[in-house]
Parts: structure tokens; sequence; C-alpha cells
């Protein structure tokens, strides 16, 4: 006769034993109890053995305690029994309330990533490029002053994480599961591809940039929503979601340190030195600024792109702390 959650008795002194180690032997409802409720339950249960012996735990003081809860309860009338001399049926029947727990929570767990320790890596002001090695075998790089929070280990159903800043993604594909960021104020999830995020541009929207592959970028609201292909970059909020085509050739500058400019104003060019190099120029004359460069930087240092620019347009240089002052 079934009696909880649809096994006897018998059958859950079975799935206690093989839990507990007692027996090898894969008996059908062990394999339907591990099928039904995958690994996830039998390594908990694993985890929780191998704890108790590392803190020796008082086995038998914990049955008292449950038994007298199972008491208190009035989960035992009718059980001749003595209060300390605990028999193999109440340690099943625990075991199986036990069990039942872990299915209930089980379930949560595994969705909610719960059982993976979280890690924090952030970038300080003077660090970009931070590479993390996801265990998926995924790359993100982080930009400066960026954090990402990440689980040692991905749960079953997806692979979370959350990012604060900016930072680039080379996602391994995983069809049965989804990467997804939590970008604050929207959500981004791929199965396997590269781009770029931003969780909170100028105009204080989600912004994503798509290198490789395709991205769904969620409003945090879930009423927005658009789908980016490569060379799109996409923003939302919790009133629109908009793409267009990525005109800049240093939008990743950020990332790969190369800098293209064809005919640029200084004001651009010094922008753009200050977003890969943080880099700060100033000038004492504005006509400076109206100057156009055309060349490309190549993972070059910051003395050398000064001094490049100064030559080109036979301008002199003084750096004071970290600023460069240009001028006629």
């Amino acid at each position: 006769m079934k009696t909880r959650n649809g096994y006897s008795e018998h059958e859950w002194e079975q799935i206690a034993s093989f839990l507990a180690n007692e027996t090898n032997d894969k008996t059908e409802p062990i394999s339907r109890f591990l099928e039904e409720e995958g690994q996830l339950i039998l390594n908990y249960w694993t985890n929780m053995e191998t704890r108790r012996r590392e803190e020796k735990v008082d086995i038998d003081k914990a049955w008292n305690v449950l038994y007298r809860r199972l008491e208190e309860d009035k989960l035992l009338t009718g059980l001749n029994m003595k209060r300390y001399r605990i028999n193999t049926l109440i340690r099943v029947a625990a075991a199986a309330a036990i069990l039942i727990g872990f299915v209930l929570t089980g379930r949560y767990i595994a969705n909610n990533s719960l059982l993976s320790s979280k890690l924090s890596v952030v970038a300080s002001v003077d660090e970009k490029n931070r590479v993390i090695d996801l265990r998926d075998g995924s790359k993100v790089y982080l930009n400066r002053e960026s954090e990402l929070k990440y689980p040692v280990k991905f749960s079953t159903r997806n692979r979370k994480v959350t990012l604060k800043g900016e930072a680039y993604f080379e996602i391994s594909p995983d069809s049965d599961r989804p990467f997804i960021i939590d970008a604050e104020k929207a959500s981004v999830e791929v199965l396997g591809t590269s781009f770029n995020v931003i969780t909170s541009n100028e105009n204080h929207d989600v912004e994503v940039f798509v290198s490789t592959g395709k991205v769904l970028l969620t409003s945090s609201d879930g009423l927005q929503q658009v789908t980016l292909e490569p060379g799109f970059i996409g923003t939302v909020n919790n009133e629109n979601a908009e793409k267009s085509v990525n005109d800049d050739p240093n939008y990743l500058a950020w990332n790969t340190e190369i800098l293209i400019f064809e005919g640029n104003t200084l004001t651009q060019v010094f922008s753009d030195l200050k977003k890969v190099y943080n880099l700060s120029v100033e000038v004492r004359s504005d006509d400076i600024l109206d100057l156009r460069l055309t060349t490309t930087f190549n993972k070059n240092a910051p003395d050398t792109i000064i001094l490049v620019i100064c030559t080109a347009f036979n301008l002199k240089y003084e750096k004071v702390g970290d600023t460069y002052y240009l001028e006629r």
C-alpha cells in the first residue's frame, strides 16, 4: 500500500538504506526515486553525512530529540515504545519525513542555484579586462569599476550571473541551459554567443552589443523585449526597448585596446581615450578640440598616444599627476 509521496513504508526503508550506504542494490523504488528527484537529493544527503562525521554529531541524541518532537506532535500514538529506545520503524518514518522535505526543497534549491556558493569579482578603477573563467567554459572580461557575481557551479536548468557595470561575455554553447545575466534593470539571455553588456549607460538604460550569436534582452518587469543579432546595439528599460546598428568602430575598444579614428574630432578622441585607458586629457585652448585625427592605435602606451597626437598637430603637452595638458 502506497503511503507518503507515493512510496510504501517498506520502499522508504529501502531508499533510506541506500542513502545511508547500507546497501548498493538499486531496487525499483530506489531507481524510481533517483529518476524522479535526480542526484540532487542524494548529493545533499551525502554532504550532510560528511558534515555530520566532521562535526562528530551525537546521533543518539539527535534521534532522541526527533522522537520527542514526533511524540509531542502525536505522531507516535498507538506505538508501544520507550522514549530512548527508537527502533527501525521510527528511523524509517523519520527518514521518509526528511526525504519528503528534501523533495520539496530540492527543486527550489536547484532552480535558484542555492547549492552553489556565490563568488564576487570586482574590477578596480585602475583595472580592466579582468578575466573570469566560469566552470562551463565561458569567459567574462570585466571593465573598470564593474562587478560580477556567479555561482561556483551552475544549476541544471540555467547558468545565471549578476553584473553591475560593464563586461564582455564569451559564452560556451549549451542548448539545455541558457546563460542569463541579471543586469539590474533588465535580463540578458543567450545559449552561446559573445556580446557586451552595460548595466547603466548614459541614459540609465541597460545596453547590449552583440558580436556573435543572438541575444534576448528583457526589461526587469518583463514587458519590454528585444532580440539582437550580430552588429546591433539594444537598449531597454521598463518603458521601451530599442535596437540599432552599431556604427562606432571603437565600441569594444576598452576590451580590444584597438582604437580607429577616421577624421574624428579630438573631442571624440579624448572621450574614447578616457573610456579605454582612463586617460585624462585637458586643452589650454578650446580650438584644439576641433582638430580631426585619422590614425589607429593598437595597444599603445598612453604616453605614445599623446606624443602621436601632439606630433600630428604640432602641439606641446605637460603631464601633471594623471592628467595631460595640451597647448599650441
